[in-house]
């Protein structure tokens, strides 16, 4: 798994310090991550996103590479839970249209649940690898409006279940600069 995400930071790196054309950008939104476990059972925990990364527009295609991270929580009737996701990510936006672009990507990296109620506690964290598609709808040259679905399947493994992935649906606000 370390070796992994070396590389992929490696990459991420290299890809970054190439970008001639490259606009950097800072992306602020919400979500509604969804938690499946094995046993087919599913729970929603609202959250925040934070990413900031570089836009390299290349013609028919922008290339967005990131870091992203992802942070839920819940406290409701005595149950505590946060579920975080660090990671990189890599996306191609298809600049089909000025304003409205659709894209695609994929993440790698490390997520982390963890829970407690009056039963006990537990926590597990692991690495976790995902795709993204959207939409993204520019406003002007330096904000856009970013409407997305993510999957990161992991492999969590607690007391009680196991966790095999999060899902979410996200609304986000892309400051460029």
């Amino acid at each position: 798994m370390q070796r992994g995400l070396i590389l992929a930071s490696l990459f991420t790196l290299l890809a970054w310090s190439g970008l001639a054309s490259a606009q950097n950008f800072v992306l602020l939104g919400t979500q509604n991550m969804q938690l499946e476990t094995n046993r087919g059972a599913t729970f929603d925990l609202p959250g925040l996103r934070l990413m900031f990364g570089r836009y390299d527009y290349r013609g028919e295609t922008t290339h967005r590479a990131y870091y992203k991270g992802l942070f839920m929580w819940e406290n409701e009737s005595g149950l505590k839970q946060s579920a975080n996701f660090n990671g990189l990510g890599y996306d191609v936006i298809f600049n089909l249209h000025r304003h409205v672009r659709p894209y695609i990507g994929g993440s790698l990296g490390y997520a982390q649940y963890r829970y407690s109620d009056a039963i006990g506690r537990d926590s597990d964290g692991g690495f976790a690898a995902g795709y993204q598609l959207g939409v993204d709808f520019s406003l002007n040259p330096y904000l856009s409006v970013d409407v997305g679905y993510e999957y990161l399947a992991t492999d969590l493994v607690l007391d009680r279940a196991q966790i095999d992935n999060f899902s979410a649906l996200s609304f986000m606000l892309v400051l460029k600069f």
